[in-house]
């Protein structure tokens, strides 16, 4: 199964005085939050579950419990450039 994840940056920078902006970003981690599946099971010592799709929980691979996505991730932040 095919793994991807869409990821989305916004960034407005606004200038204040002569040599002061402001610059607002907003970072969106996992914006589509889909489920990751693995790729299914072929082997014959359980053959309940042949051919079904699993999921992964391993840690910081982009999946969650029961093939579940990661939540979406959102930071927000303000730089004063000077």
């Amino acid at each position: 199964m095919a793994y991807w994840n869409t990821d989305l940056s916004v960034k407005k920078s606004i200038r204040v005085a002569e040599s002061v902006n402001l610059e607002f970003h907003g970072v969106f981690a996992n914006v589509l939050n889909h489920n990751q599946w693995t790729d299914n099971y072929l082997g014959l010592d359980n053959p309940g579950g042949f051919g079904a799709l699993g999921y992964n929980t391993a840690p910081n691979n982009g999946v969650g419990v029961n093939g579940e996505a990661e939540p979406r991730n959102i930071e927000v932040g303000v730089r004063v450039r000077f």
